[in-house]
């Protein structure tokens, strides 16, 4: 349903323009529009308030100024409305506001209905229902005294359901509306702004739906209004589309009070209702003050709120907003007495609810349609007051205190209205005609030093006087005279101590009895909480789990005796849907702190479904305890209701072949804590972590019997592996439950998995190589391929590589040389020696060779980084004393004879070099030891070749006798690059003594 805009344009459908001021004309060309700062007003119009009386040079000079093509008067405060030739209405009011004669100066805002008929079949009159209008009825149908004036589209008073209940001019009479002078004739109904005639009929539908709330006829026929007999006063100043001006809207108002005193000695005219469904964003003095106005002629003022959902506490829509002591700012409720979604309000700013949605009622050519709004909302409000006054004689104030004082509490406006309630016509009118009946239903709650206490309201009663006593029965002294509620917190008690209470009712002709008694004893709160809860992780239906539970007071009071209760729960919120266990804790008296601790039994429903639970534990779940918080009671645990399969171990080979078979030992658990039903469980080939549908499900599977809580079921199942296998590596999945037969509380552990290498695998098993090669040499290097996987492998090579370390990679040297090794089953082996060429250039030095099995990548292995061995192999000379001889005991200044001879131990030709003999303190040769004057050339030797001899080494004269060690070092000047570096050294201890 497309709700309505009930608004003035700066509310709704605003077409914002994109400089400050700019004129459009409306579809219906009724209204030339000018956006004043994002509002909607009449183009080149202005209304303009004077300080006072001014010369007549100063209205010469305004209009002047303003280029007016007309000034006519307008209302009843001395504002006049100004049209300009030339200027538009933004610069109107700029220029006026500044003038010396001009106390303000205003656009003259365009206004709108706040409502839009829809579904003609809805609910019928549910809203005179709703505000008790059928309960009045027994007291007041309504009068013909008093006038409602409907100030909106006009009114179609040919309706049968209305010509009854229009008012008629009852003699010709004179009204003078913006310095013209109109002649209404009689049996005329009331007035049209816009044409300034004294025609109000309707061309709209909504200003006739409005009238038909407030008083259709209880003739038998179509519906009937709050009022079944009144006068209704057409008053248009709204066009076809629902628009109109603030001028219009206070011409208006001005020709409802001159109609009213033009039939002041006869009644004839006495309106003292005005029905206002409409309004704006847009604040106008020149409309406040016309509407203060008709507060001084004693008019009851009733305002829409409007229609944007928004408050207008901080965002005012006027007229309902004005602060003028004649408003009743109405919001819009629905069927369930909720606030309509559409409806403004605004605890400061709206008075109270009345019925607005889905309201059916007259429209145009006798016909009926349902409209919602707070256009809706307003005509019950504006006849409710009418019907109140038909039995009870009030000024407007009074009547206006009796309307919100008599309301319906309800939820939903408690804090969104001033009343915090929603019309109740019978109990207004039954408010002035007897004194009211005593309330009932009296509780009392005691507080920390407070006392709560509600009632049920009256019919009749605009107020109650609550009483209190220290004594059961009485004597009672009132606490407060004036409650407008039906609920009160006496705050002006001590704690501990026991109060009596009882409420009378009361209005302007008396006081009721008083109600039923009810009493409370004030104390500090307690605050009751779960402060610890246990349960077990898994349980089954109609199985018993033992909850262990602590309650805990951490208020400032002590608590009154209690009970913690369980519920079974799919969250961990306590609502309707939940089971209420079994099994409670009672929890005595507790001190500020104090705790009761206690092992619960509880008991799972035989028809609870398997699934993941809450048991939730919630202190004083009878809510016997007024409490600091309310809402911290409850604690909540998760459990698993229904068995849980898992494949919990799985053994399997490592390897395995296409086509082959493998045994699988795996062991099925039930781990939740319901019995299973038998299963199956299944295994499955996978190429990657993750089961799922692109798998191999694998042939042969083993049935699993059903499984109590904690048990197992082990076994073996041979499966075979498909021929189409390709070779690589997989994984074994075992999946407990693969037939979903179970319906388990989690679904998605009951997998298991092993990796499984399926194909061939060659790795060089054993690897010989000699310790040393020279360059330009050839070496016999024995391996052993094999083929370690479970699957037969092609043909291969395997090839060798130097490398100056332990890793095969691209700057390594692939040597003369490969073996070439048959097609290998599973498990076999080729051994071989092959002659590999060093190359000539290859620098003296320790390397690595590397053998590498299928080096050409000619076959799909389950593993390809597998294949090499590597050994470590010396390549180039290496000299080494291989034998010393040099005496024991020797004179410091002394020549020795020292006998060495070197050898070359490494595979290649050493060039010649120099032996070299030092003295020292240690067996380690370094920087700090004597170099002797003797030294031994040594020629080149070939690999294996020595070279012996003697060399006459003198002791420094000035050596300090003691015990020294003579080293000899080959290739002391490090001439020769060797295959081995730190060898090159022999020493002997000798003893130096002094000199003769």
């Amino acid at each position: 349903m497309r709700r309505f805009a009930l608004v003035a344009t700066i509310l709704a459908g605003v077409v914002l323009a994109t400089t400050p001021s700019s004129t459009q004309p409306r579809a219906d060309n009724s209204l030339r529009v000018e956006l004043v700062d994002g509002r909607e007003a009449v183009a080149g119009e202005v209304l303009v308030k004077l300080r006072g009386p001014s010369p007549a040079r100063d209205l010469i000079d305004i209009n002047r100024l303003a280029d007016a093509e007309s000034v006519r008067s307008l209302g009843r405060t001395g504002v006049r409305r100004l049209r300009s030739r030339s200027r538009d209405a933004r610069a109107l009011v700029r220029l006026l506001a500044n003038h010396p004669a001009v106390a303000y100066a205003e656009p003259n805002y365009i206004v709108r209905t706040f409502a839009d008929p829809t579904d003609p079949l809805a609910p019928q009159l549910w809203g005179l229902q709703g505000v008790h209008a059928t309960e009045a009825w027994d007291v007041s149908v309504g009068s013909t005294a008093h006038v409602v004036a409907v100030i909106d589209t006009g009114i179609d008073y040919t309706h049968p359901d209305l010509t009854g209940n229009v008012w008629s001019a009852p003699a010709p009479f004179e009204v003078t509306i913006g310095g013209v002078t109109i002649t209404c004739p009689a049996g005329s109904h009331g007035f049209n702004a816009i044409a300034l005639t004294c025609d109000p009929m309707d061309d709209h539908n909504h200003g006739t739906h409005v009238a038909g709330t407030i008083g259709a006829a209880g003739n038998g026929a179509g519906v009937v209004g709050v009022n079944w007999i009144t006068q209704l006063m057409g008053v248009k100043f709204l066009n076809a589309t629902g628009s109109g001006t603030i001028a219009d809207a206070i011409n208006g108002l001005d020709f409802v009070m001159q109609a009213r005193q033009t039939f002041s000695a006869t009644g004839g005219a006495d309106v003292r209702v005005l029905s206002n469904s409409w309004g704006g964003r847009s604040f106008s003095q020149a409309l406040r003050d016309q509407i203060a106005a008709t507060a001084d002629a004693d008019m009851l003022f009733v305002a829409a709120a409007g229609n944007d959902g928004f408050s207008n506490d901080i965002l005012p829509t006027y007229p309902a907003s004005y602060t003028v002591n004649n408003i009743v700012a109405v919001a819009a409720t629905t069927n369930t007495d909720g606030r309509a979604y559409f409806s403004n309000y605004g605890a400061a700013s709206v008075d109270l609810g009345a019925p607005g949605v889905d309201i059916l009622s007259t429209t145009l050519g006798n016909t009926y349609s349902v409209s919602s709004g707070t256009s809706m909302a307003t005509p019950h409000v504006s006849g409710a007051a009418a019907l109140v006054l038909s039995r009870c004689t009030l000024d407007t104030p009074a009547l206006r205190s009796t309307l919100l004082s008599t309301v319906e509490p309800i939820a939903a406006l408690a804090s969104l209205t001033a009343t915090g309630g929603r019309l109740d016509v019978n109990s207004a009118i039954r408010s002035c005609m007897a004194p009211p009946g005593a309330p009932t239903g009296l509780t009392a709650l005691g507080k920390d030093a407070s006392v709560a206490l509600s009632w049920s309201g009256v019919a009749g009663a605009t107020g109650f006087v609550v009483k209190r006593s220290e004594t059961s029965s009485g004597p009672y002294t009132s606490v407060v005279t004036a409650v407008t509620a039906t609920t009160f917190i006496d705050t002006t008690v001590v704690n501990d101590r026991t109060y009596y209470y009882v409420v009378s009712a009361t209005n302007g002709l008396g006081e009721s009895g008083d109600s039923n008694e009810a009493s409370a004893r004030p104390r500090a709160p307690a605050d009751l909480v779960v402060s610890a809860l246990a349960v077990p992780a898994n349980a089954g239906a109609s199985t018993t789990i033992a909850a262990s539970v602590t309650t805990r007071n951490q208020g400032t009071g002590s608590s009154t005796p209690s009970t913690t209760r369980f519920w079974l729960s799919r969250n961990t919120l306590v609502d309707a849907t939940d089971v209420l266990l079994a099994g409670v804790q009672a929890v005595a008296t507790l001190a500020p702190s104090g705790t009761t601790a206690s092992v619960v039994s509880l008991d799972i429903p035989a028809e609870t479904a398997v699934g993941l639970y809450y048991v939730i534990a919630k202190a004083d779940a009878d809510n016997v305890e007024a409490e600091i918080v309310e809402s911290n009671n409850t604690l909540a645990r998760l459990v698993s209701i229904g068995p849980d399969l898992i494949a919990n171990s799985l053994t399997a080979p490592n390897t395995a072949g296409p086509g082959g078979v493998i045994a699988v030992s795996e062991t099925v658990k039930n781990q939740g804590g319901g019995a299973g039903a038998g299963s199956t469980t299944r295994f499955y080939l996978s190429a990657n972590a993750v089961l799922d549908a692109a798998d191999v499900v694998l042939a042969g599977g083993r049935s699993v019997p059903g499984l109590a809580s904690g048990a197992t079921s082990s076994g073996t199942t041979m499966l075979t592996i498909p021929p189409a296998t390709g070779t690589g590596i997989y994984y074994l999945f075992a999946k407990a439950d693969a037939d979903a037969a179970v319906l388990e509380t989690q679904e998605s552990n009951n997998t298991t998995l092993r990796s499984l290498q399926v194909g061939g695998d060659l790795a060089v098993t054993t690897l010989t190589v000699p310790l040393k090669a020279g360059a330009g040499t050839s070496i016999g290097v024995s391996d052993t391929t094999t083929n370690q996987g479970a699957g037969p492998v092609a043909a291969s090579t395997t090839r060798f590589y130097l490398s100056a370390n332990p890793q095969l990679d691209a700057s390594d040297r692939l040597l003369a040389g490969a073996r070439s090794v048959p097609a290998l089953n599973a498990s076999s082996a080729s051994a071989g020696t092959t002659m590999v060429a060093i190359p000539a250039e290859v620098t003296t030095g320790g390397y690595f060779l590397i053998a590498k099995a299928d080096a050409d990548l000619g076959v799909v292995e389950t593993q390809e980084g597998n294949n090499v061995t590597a050994r470590s192999v010396a390549i180039g000379p290496d000299l080494s004393v291989s034998a010393m001889t040099v005496p024991y005991s020797i004179t410091a200044g002394s020549t020795v004879s020292a006998t060495e001879t070197v050898l070359n131990q490494g595979a290649g030709a050493a060039g010649a070099s120099t032996t070299r003999f030092y003295l020292s303190s240690n067996v380690t040769l370094d920087a700090s030891d004597v170099v002797l004057d003797a030294s031994r050339s040594v020629p080149a030797l070939a690999a294996g070749a020595t070279s012996g001899g003697v060399t006459q080494a003198t002791i420094p004269a000035g050596t300090t006798p003691g015990t020294y060690y003579l080293f000899v070092k080959a290739d002391g000047d490090g001439a020769v690059a060797e295959s081995h570096e730190g060898n090159n050294v022999s020493w002997r201890v000798v003893q130096v003594i002094a000199g003769q």
